[in-house]
């Protein structure tokens, strides 16, 4: 196939009004990664609680020359029969937008929907794809009735494209059937790149703020180490279920002068504190990518995190950031004080010129075009 392939992108996440654009932007980084290869719509199939029964709200519009369809679906009177509803108004929703823009070459499903568009893709004789970010799938959380669903939907798929780069090894382990192709996460080189300025005596922590992310331990491990250091603070940036005890814990210990609380910001804005610091502090317990890393790392920024998950996709080995055990604070604390300091030893230069070859959207972009034209054609990977 040498033409563009007609590609139906239905994410389980993406960003809108209605998620304060926070949720699922590396979906939309990958569509417009795509773009310029590929012709791609979105479906943003979402759940308005506010609303009961099977009626469906539909808008379209473009979103940066993609056009993008978001339609809405209540919840079933019946408490107990919504995952139902919700399935049924997908497959509604998934032939309601074919109907308007022609039969695709490919589906793109995403994690927890891929049950569904599997379902649709079969029946209608149309190959179809799964991005795959839930950790969940990959440590084995899943419940009895979820792994036979997701036992399905990988089997017919040409291909699954996870975000970690070994999860062939745990699909094997829970007796998921699945070609794969990895499909890293991806930037924007216009956004964060090497900015030619002074660092400043600042370290920088992005996250949602879940327990998962740990930032009390970045809050502790600087708590050790603040003294020696009286110019340097610490960049909270991000919002989430945690930070209003984490804010709680910093007046405490009498640190509110030291740490500062940026709430959410736009990625341009998360870029220049990123370009202006002397480390990143990403000691999170699991990640199946770890954009911020990759983010940071682009922008030459000495980074700090753990051995989980997908991280050494990202951060491989000593060589591309420090590297300490998940709860460690002794060790991220002289982690951080090597930054400070500037004797950690990293080219950031050079590492930040292997993110835009590995992970910048041009290379991601013709990266999912190839994926596309492989699983097209009936070669899926493995």
């Amino acid at each position: 196939m040498t033409r563009r392939p007609k590609v139906l992108y239905i994410p389980l996440w993406y960003p809108s009004e209605h998620t304060k654009g926070v949720s699922g932007v590396f979906n939309r980084e990958h569509v417009m990664a795509m773009k310029p290869y590929v012709d791609v719509t979105v479906l943003h199939f979402m759940t308005d609680y506010d609303r009961k029964g099977l009626s469906l709200g539909m808008r379209s519009f473009e979103d940066e020359g993609v056009l993008t369809y978001e339609i809405t679906t209540g919840l079933s009177p019946i408490p107990k029969t919504s995952i139902f509803t919700w399935a049924y108004n997908l497959y509604r929703a998934i032939k309601m937008v074919i109907a308007e823009i022609g039969r695709p070459d490919l589906l793109h499903a995403q994690d927890d929907n891929s049950w569904v568009v599997g379902k649709y893709a079969r029946k209608h004789g149309i190959p179809y794809v799964i991005s795959q970010h839930w950790s969940k799938i990959l440590r084995g959380n899943l419940k009895w009735y979820e792994k036979e669903l997701f036992k399905k939907s990988f089997k017919h798929a040409y291909a699954v494209l996870p975000a970690q780069h070994n999860s062939k090894e745990a699909y094997k382990k829970f007796g998921l059937e699945v070609n794969v192709f990895w499909l890293p996460n991806t930037y924007s080189p216009d956004i964060f790149y090497v900015w030619e300025v002074v660092r400043e005596d600042i370290l920088v922590h992005v996250s949602g703020m879940t327990h998962q992310k740990r930032v009390y331990d970045i809050v502790r491990a600087f708590g050790k180490i603040e003294k020696r250091y009286p110019e340097t603070k610490l960049i909270l940036v991000g919002d989430g279920p945690n930070k209003k005890d984490i804010v709680t814990f910093v007046r405490e210990n009498g640190l509110q002068d030291k740490i500062i609380f940026t709430g959410f910001l736009p990625k341009s804005e998360v870029a220049r504190w990123m370009q202006k610091a002397k480390g990143f502090i990403f000691p999170s317990s699991y990640e199946t990518f770890g954009c911020v890393l990759m983010e940071a790392m682009a922008c030459g920024t000495p980074v700090l995190t753990t051995r989980v998950g997908g991280i050494p996709g990202v951060v491989p080995d000593e060589t591309h950031g420090i590297l300490v055990e998940v709860g460690d604070i002794g060790a991220i604390a002289e982690g951080m004080a090597s930054m400070i300091e500037d004797k950690h030893q990293l080219d950031t230069l050079q590492i930040a010129e292997e993110m835009k070859e590995r992970f910048s959207m041009s290379a991601v972009g013709q990266r999912i075009a190839e994926i596309y034209h492989q699983c097209i054609n009936g070669s899926p990977g493995k």
